[in-house]
Order: C-alpha cells, then sequence, then structure tokens
C-alpha cells in the first residue's frame, strides 16, 4: 500500500513478491489490497491445501478404516462417514433438503459404525443416496477402490459442469484440482494394473498422498502485468526492481535437512550424490541472484519463537548484515523490528437487554411453564438462562457414540415407571421385587433399546455401562424389598412421572403477570403417613448438599449454588398446590434416591430451624422476587461474575470465557 502510495501502480509490474514457505499463498492472496489491481502467480497451489483433496482423502481414510458386522456387511466409522458427506463439495451434488436429510439420519441412529443396511429408510426418493451409496460399496482391494473415485470424480465433474452451465468448466478452480486429482488417480490405476504392485487401501493412500504432494495445481494470470507472486525456485534467471520476500527464517529459506531417500548420508556423500549441503547451495545461488540487480529489497521473518524454538532469521540475513557492508558501503541496510500496540482490549461485558422480542418470548415462556432447570439456569447465570431458554440454543446434534449419562438415566428410569406402574395405590408385594431382579437384564434391554436405538450394547464401554445399570437395579429393587412398606397402613403409590404445576402472580410494569411453574416428579408416595416427592438421580448426591435453607438456594454470593436443594424447593411448592398431593406442609416432604449411593436411601430435603411451611413461604417469596427479575425490561441479561460456574457451560465460547486458565 504504502508503494502504490508513494510511486503509483506502475511500480508494480517491477515487483515480486517471493514466498519461501509456499503455504502462505492463500494467507497473502486474502491480503493483498484491492489497491493493487492485476498481479500474476506464477508458482502453483498445493493440491494438499485443497478442500477438493480433502474430499478424496476422507473417502480414502473412510474405507481403510471400515469393518465387518457380523452379518460379514461392509460398515465405516460414524466420524468418518460423516466428514465425508457433509464435505462442502457435496452440496453440487444433491440439494441441501436431501443431504440433511441422510445426516440427521445418521445421527439418530446413534451407532458407531455404519454400513448400507442402516440407510433403509432413506432410500426412497431422497436425492443425496446416488451418490451415498456407491461411495459405501465394500471394498477390499486397491484396483476397486480406485474405480470407486474415478466413478465419484465423474459424477463430481458433471455436477460442476452443470451448475457452470456447461460454459465455464475449463476456468473453474474445483475443476482444474479434480483433473489433477483425476490425473493421479489414473497414474494409480495404470500402477495397479501393470506393476501388481499396489494391493492394499493403505498403500494406495500412501501413494496417493504422496502424488498430490508433488502435483501443484496451477494458476491461470497474465504474466506482463501487475505485482507477480511465486515461490523461491520460480525466481530463477528473473531480475525485479523491488523484491519483497516472505519467511526469511532458518529452516524456511535454506530448507531443512530432511531428505526424502533411503540412502545415509555419509553413503551419499561417499558415492558423490546431492545432500542438503547441495540444496542449501542451490538455494543461497537463487537467493543472491534474485537479489543482484534489486533496488529495493523487504526480507521478512518471524522473530516470535514457537514451541519448538523456532523464530530465527535466516543465515542469509546474517551474512547480509555481517558482510555486505564491507563490500559496498553504498547499500543501506535498516532492521526494523515493529511494535504494534495491541488492538484486542479486554473482552467488554456481554450485556443483552430485553427488546420486544425478547419481552415476547418470555411471556411465552410464562405461558409454557418454567422448570426448575429453567429457574436454576437463570439463578446460576442469567446469560446461560437467555442462551438456552429464550433463544433455545442447544448442543451440537452428535452422533452418541458412547451410553452418556443422560441417556443412562432416562433407561434407568424407564425400568422404574415400567415396575412400579401397575402398583399404584399400594406397593408391589416381595415375589413381585424378586421377580423383577430375575428379570433386569430384559428390562434394562428394552429401555436402552427404545432410548438408544440402533447403539451396539453388547461390546465396549457400552457393554460397561449396560452392566452398571443393571447392578444399580437389582441393589435397588432387593433395598426397596427390604423397605417393608405396609398397603395395610395407608403406605401406597401415589403417582409416577406425576406432572406438577403452579401459577405465581407477580408485578410486571404495573400490573400482574401469572407465571406457570412446571416440573415432573418420578415418583410420589405415602409413607408413615408423610408424602414423599422423590426423585431419582444416577448421579452423586451428598447429604450436605440437602440441608439448606431457602435462603441459600438464592445466595448468589456462593460459587457454587444447591441446584438439587432448589428443585426439592420447587416440587414441594407446586405439590402443595396440586391437588391429591397434600394437605398441608408438615406432612409432605422431597427427596432425592441417587442409585450411587443407595446405601443411604431416601435422601430428604432438610431444613433447619424453621418448619416446613415458614420455608416454603419463604422460598415462594424468594421466587417472586427472582421471576420479577427476570421480567423486569430494566435489567438486562448479564455474565456470572463467578468463574467456577463457566467451566462446563456450552456458551462459554461465545461469551468469550472459553479460556483453561479462567482470566477473562
Amino acid at each position: 500500500q504504502k508503494m502504490i502510495n508513494e510511486s503509483g501502480p506502475e511500480i508494480l509490474s517491477r515487483t515480486a513478491v517471493v514466498l519461501a514457505d509456499e503455504s502462505l499463498l492463500i494467507p497473502l492472496l486474502n491480503a493483498i489490497p484491492p489497491e493493487t489491481g492485476q498481479f500474476n502467480v506464477t508458482m502453483g497451489f498445493p493440491l494438499t491445501q485443497a478442500p477438493l483433496y480433502a474430499l478424496f482423502d476422507g473417502i480414502l481414510e473412510m474405507h481403510i478404516n471400515a469393518s465387518t458386522d457380523q452379518d460379514g456387511n461392509c460398515t465405516f466409522y460414524h466420524k468418518h462417514l460423516l466428514e465425508v458427506l457433509q464435505h462442502s463439495h457435496m452440496q453440487h451434488m444433491a440439494p441441501h433438503a436431501a443431504i440433511r436429510e441422510v445426516l440427521k439420519h445418521i445421527r439418530n441412529m446413534k451407532r458407531a459404525f455404519i454400513g448400507i443396511t442402516h440407510l433403509g429408510s432413506v432410500k426412497q426418493g431422497n436425492a443425496f443416496m446416488p451418490i451415498v451409496l456407491p461411495l459405501m460399496q465394500k471394498t477390499e482391494k486397491a484396483a476397486t477402490l480406485i474405480r470407486l473415485l474415478q466413478d465419484f470424480a465423474e459424477k463430481l465433474k458433471t455436477a460442476l459442469n452443470t451448475k457452470a452451465g456447461g460454459n465455464n468448466l475449463q476456468v473453474s478452480p474445483e475443476a482444474e484440482m479434480l483433473y489433477n486429482i483425476a490425473v493421479i488417480l489414473k497414474r494409480l490405476e495404470t500402477l495397479s494394473a501393470e506393476a501388481g504392485l499396489m494391493e492394499s487401501p493403505q498403500t494406495l493412500h500412501t501413494l496417493f498422498r504422496e502424488a498430490a504432494q508433488t502435483m501443484p495445481v496451477a494458476f491461470y494470470g497474465e504474466p506482463l502485468k501487475g505485482i507477480q507472486v511465486m515461490g523461491m525456485l520460480e525466481t530463477r534467471t528473473l531480475d525485479f526492481e523491488n523484491i519483497i520476500m516472505l519467511s526469511v527464517n532458518e529452516d524456511k529459506l535454506p530448507s531443512g535437512k530432511s531428505f526424502n531417500s533411503f540412502i545415509p548420508i555419509d553413503i551419499r556423500g561417499n558415492f558423490g550424490l546431492p545432500t542438503h549441503h547441495d540444496q542449501q547451495a542451490v538455494y543461497a545461488y537463487h537467493f543472491y541472484r534474485l537479489l543482484q540487480r534489486a533496488k529495493n529489497i523487504w526480507l521478512l521473518y518471524d522473530s516470535e519463537a514457537d514451541g519448538l524454538g523456532g523464530g530465527e532469521k535466516s543465515r542469509f540475513i546474517s551474512q547480509i548484515m555481517q558482510e555486505l557492508p564491507s563490500y559496498s558501503p553504498l547499500n543501506i541496510i535498516t532492521e526494523v523490528s515493529p511494535l504494534m500496540d495491541s488492538t484486542h482490549a479486554p473482552p467488554k461485558d456481554l450485556i443483552i437487554p430485553k427488546d420486544e422480542t425478547v419481552m415476547a418470548r418470555l411471556l411465552e415462556m410464562a405461558e409454557k411453564g418454567l422448570s426448575p432447570t429453567t429457574m436454576n439456569q437463570y439463578l446460576n447465570c442469567p446469560m446461560r438462562f437467555y442462551f438456552s431458554s429464550v433463544l433455545r440454543l442447544g448442543e451440537t446434534d452428535e452422533v452418541e457414540e458412547t451410553i452418556d449419562f443422560r441417556t443412562l438415566g432416562t433407561a434407568v428410569h424407564e425400568v422404574m415407571q415400567r415396575f412400579y406402574e401397575q402398583y399404584i395405590g399400594s406397593f408391589p408385594p416381595e415375589i413381585a421385587y424378586k421377580e423383577a431382579v430375575v428379570n433386569v437384564e430384559t428390562s434394562i434391554a428394552v429401555a436402552m433399546n427404545k432410548h438408544y436405538p440402533g447403539g451396539d450394547t453388547l461390546t465396549g464401554r457400552n457393554l460397561l455401562i449396560v452392566k452398571v445399570a443393571e447392578t444399580w437395579l437389582k441393589r435397588y429393587l432387593k433395598m426397596e424389598a427390604e423397605a417393608r412398606y405396609r398397603p395395610e397402613n395407608g403406605d401406597h403409590i401415589i403417582a409416577l412421572e406425576k406432572e406438577l404445576n403452579h401459577t405465581l402472580k407477580i408485578n410486571f410494569n404495573h400490573q400482574t403477570l401469572a407465571v406457570n411453574l412446571t416440573g415432573k416428579a418420578d415418583r410420589i408416595d405415602r409413607v408413615n403417613g408423610i408424602t414423599r416427592v422423590i426423585d431419582y438421580k444416577t448421579g452423586n448426591v451428598n447429604a450436605s448438599d440437602l440441608k439448606k435453607n431457602p435462603d441459600a438456594v438464592f445466595n448468589n454470593e456462593k460459587e457454587t449454588l444447591p441446584e438439587k436443594a432448589f428443585q426439592l424447593y420447587f416440587y414441594l411448592l407446586m405439590s402443595l398446590h396440586t391437588p391429591g398431593i397434600a394437605t398441608d406442609a408438615e406432612s409432605l416432604s422431597a427427596g432425592i434416591i441417587t442409585f450411587r449411593k443407595l446405601n443411604e436411601g431416601y435422601l430428604s430435603l432438610n431444613i433447619q430451624k424453621m418448619t416446613t411451611a415458614e420455608a416454603m413461604e419463604e422460598f415462594e417469596t424468594l421466587l417472586k422476587g427472582t421471576l420479577e427479575e427476570i421480567y423486569d425490561p430494566a435489567i438486562p441479561f448479564v455474565r456470572t461474575d463467578h468463574e467456577k460456574r463457566c467451566k462446563n457451560c456450552l456458551f462459554k465460547v461465545i461469551c468469550e470465557r472459553d479460556n483453561d486458565k479462567g482470566d477473562w
């Protein structure tokens, strides 16, 4: 830019930008200012950096890591398959809706390895399946895999030609890269047919990568106009008035000592074969030959050391600075280490005002109902509440290769509900518990089939998780059998998976707003005259976590909030106002049964120095205050001040708090 301003655009025709590190070509092309006008790229673009190469390399990787299921069908690891099917170039071959349907089906299957037979439900009428099915054909030999890649390349060529209208394919960068890949595949096909030295797909993959590294993609430009962009070897016999050379670092110029040969350097030297010394001499000649007639030269190098001690300037720069002044004092050498003020200011507080759109969504949530989980989100971090509940953002839908804790908990809850639902109004007899213990394996298998469909639960880590669930359920059923509930004295199960509801009236814009509360209790029973609202947990729970008064669950000064205690208070409040559960607060209890500590049994909410009625009155008052804060348009959503709460948050990257050290 400075060169254009001081000397005019015509100087660019006498200027060359030389890349000692050719991998900087794409960043350089993106950095050239528009004022430069025309420029010519003499060097080739590395094919291995092209997205199209990544697509073909991904297909090879997919087939190399393929497996065979019990029925002898070829299956592919889901991550490799998804990398290929969701590649950007696939959009040229099928409509977006068809691609999304196939990808969604694969993710919903929750299988680690996927074959053609698993895609049966999307075969009919899906425009993407004619592309997917040939890619998933079984290929045990390299020759078969080469033909598969060639057929795919032909389909991609047709798709690109159709998109270009049949006219511009010859000048399309994608078409040029596809042509180079086709040339490589043709050479590999000839090698496979004639030499017979390439049988396995692994060998094909290695040769494909090596061939791509030695085949750059040519650029078409006007060599007589504009600035010239070239590599070091392309400067041979050329003279420029202005030279801008990038990456003049040691091991870049000259290059390192790596030599792709099986012959040791001592043998090479003894027999007069070229070594890295000869290669460095060639680079030295080209370097000084290029500088011979130049008037203005800029040699740029990276002075920042990397993790392995890089950042050292090239020996050529050191030689120039030491020897050139004595040979020719007319040369002016200036060394500049630019110092720039950091433009990265500390992140400002992220503040989301409650505009009309946000308030409309909040009012919608008030009508639909706020759950304990939603309220816990707000108490932990208003910004998390905004992202998760207001914007309804969630985790990326990925294949669940291993059973996660949510699926495990859902399956265990399913087994418990199916067992107890036939005994509502009473308790199971002892013989029923014994039969349930015997049938645990079948019950958990049915639940897993429902909530983890298609997933492999017979091998590996998933098998261990299923066995853990079976052990938990057997221990729990035996514990329940020993509890000796007495139906004749009124002990009975009131409800399972009971929907609880309550409405709170809060102040909103000088009016009254009805906010609905909602939740689902896993089990409600009555034992020894006490109505128990029970929540099953497959995670760890300590009795100290439930020894909290209402003021503690709303205390934002603590880094960690007692979420489980808040949930139980929430259940108690709704249970008091749900018909058919309890007549008064003192006969009502809420607690947790955790499968990780079954020996501790029922862990109840422990209220200190006040009655349940007094605690519920205080909790309701504090909850109303929190809801009025949520629905106050003048109070925006902000991030929490507590670092610990951000550790496992899904949205910490958006909030710019994704830092391992916790420094924001």
